[in-house]
Order: structure tokens, then sequence, then C-alpha cells
């Protein structure tokens, strides 16, 4: 009870302190229209997601073409009119995506292209690799199997790789 009696002593202070100084601030009586934000909501909203291009993204493309270019990267249905998991297929790609992209960290050689079919993902994409390396066939067909057998138990359904060769860097197109 005793305790009751301090917290409550305490908070008095507390709140007659807070109200003293707040009595002493000028509150503006117009809003400057030059403070607000000028951009709408939905501009905002468009800048905050992943919009911006790599440097590799901007040689391939121009600006006004990324978003008809990076649609046809992810091929599946979802994004069709009246689908309801369009938001967890994007995010599932963008995922797979990035671990391939740590997996395959110096060998990629092509943007990634995400194919499903019924209950299967397909994943391809071309990987650097000069002639006659040995070691290298080796470590990528290990980080072929790892990272299907990792995306099959992460994904739930069947992930199959398709790599292609090519004996030059980065391809532009």
């Amino acid at each position: 009870m005793i305790l009751c009696r301090l917290m409550q002593r305490e908070y008095s202070k507390l709140v007659s302190t807070n109200v003293r100084n707040m009595s002493n601030k000028k509150i503006p009586k117009k809003v400057d229209q030059d403070a607000l934000p000028t951009d709408s909501f939905r501009d905002m909203i468009i800048a905050s997601k992943n919009t911006r291009m790599d440097p590799k993204e901007k040689v391939r493309y121009p600006e006004h073409y990324l978003m008809i270019c990076k649609n046809f990267e992810s091929i599946h249905t979802a994004s069709m009119p009246g689908c309801q998991n369009t938001v967890d297929k994007t995010v599932e790609d963008m995922v797979m995506r990035r671990f391939i992209h740590g997996c395959f960290l110096n060998y990629l050689a092509s943007p990634i292209i995400i194919k499903r079919r019924l209950n299967k993902i397909i994943i391809s994409f071309y990987v650097y690799m000069e002639k006659f390396q040995v070691y290298k066939v080796q470590q990528i067909y290990f980080l072929v199997g790892l990272t299907e057998r990792l995306l099959q138990q992460s994904m739930g359904c069947m992930v199959q790789l398709e790599i292609r060769y090519s004996p030059i860097g980065y391809v532009k197109n």
C-alpha cells in the first residue's frame, strides 16, 4: 500500500513536469506546406521496394524495361488475376535467387531464371568456366547437389538445377 502511494506520487510529479514543459513550447498554428512530403504514399512504397538496379542490370537493359525484363525471369501462374499466393511465390523466388547467388558466387555468368511446373521448380542459369579446369567442374557438381538438396528441404518440393557452361564472364543482352 505504501509502495502504491509512492508510485502515485512519482507518477504525478512526472505528469506535472511534462505538462509544464509542454506549456512552454510554442505550437505552430499554421502547418508549413514546404515541410510536408510532396510524394504520395504510393510513390514512397514503390521507392522502398527492390526497384534499384544492380550495375549488371543497368548494362543489360534500360531502366524503362526493368519490370518487363525482370518479370520474365520468374515464370509461374501466381501473378495471374485472382490468385491468392502471389506474394509467397515472389518471396520464395527472391530467397532462391539470393541462395544461389551465395552458393555460386564467382561462377554466375547470367541471370537466374526460375520456372514452376506443377510441384517442380526448375532453376536455370549459365556458369562461367574456363577450359580444362577439372577441379572447378567437381566443385560445381558439388554445389549443384548441395543447392538442390537444401532447396528441396526448404521449399518442400522437387528442385532441379539446369546449368549451362559459358567460356566468358557475365553475359550481356
